[in-house]
């Protein structure tokens, strides 16, 4: 019924209706998963999780698995925080490799600097040649064998731009 309210322009919502192919914008985006989270108490949805699943039958199954508590494990992030223009901003400072935040293989570190004055913002992970093969391996599997992959170049570009 959501869908349906959102995509008033489409007769009759299918299993294979993409969201934005039907012409659905950010906006509706935010809408869809706001309506959700209200029918759907203690549902964790994210924005993301609509444009990683466009179709609605991929969005239903991945609905119900999150109902289900099913799904993606959460994600350990290490974060770095500062206090920037009242507002605290977290950075994760640990190579991304293979879904998962670690410190280089070796361990060392660099320093990223602000560049208003000078300072540390915080000391970042310096991966070494071990840590960009495993990673380059991983991404290699991931598009090969994921839904990465699989997706049309277009919807691609546009997760990227968004």
């Amino acid at each position: 019924a959501i869908w349906k309210s959102i995509l008033s322009n489409v007769d009759v919502i299918e299993d294979a209706t993409d969201f934005f192919k039907s012409g659905a914008a950010s906006m509706d985006v935010v809408r869809l998963v706001e309506e959700i989270k209200q029918k759907c108490s203690g549902l964790q949805l994210q924005n993301e999780d609509v444009y990683m699943a466009t179709k609605f039958e991929d969005f239903i199954q991945m609905v119900v698995k999150k109902l289900r508590g099913e799904g993606e494990e959460e994600l350990e992030v290490d974060y770095v925080s500062m206090d920037v223009n009242d507002m605290t901003v977290k950075m994760p400072h640990q190579c991304f490799i293979d879904g998962r935040f670690t410190n280089s293989e070796d361990g060392k570190t660099y320093s990223t600097i602000n560049p208003t004055d000078g300072s540390v913002i915080c000391e970042v992970s310096s991966p070494t040649a071990a840590d960009v093969d495993r990673a380059v391996a991983a991404a290699k599997d991931a598009f090969e064998n994921g839904q990465w992959g699989k997706m049309n170049a277009r919807d691609r570009g546009r997760l990227l731009y968004q």
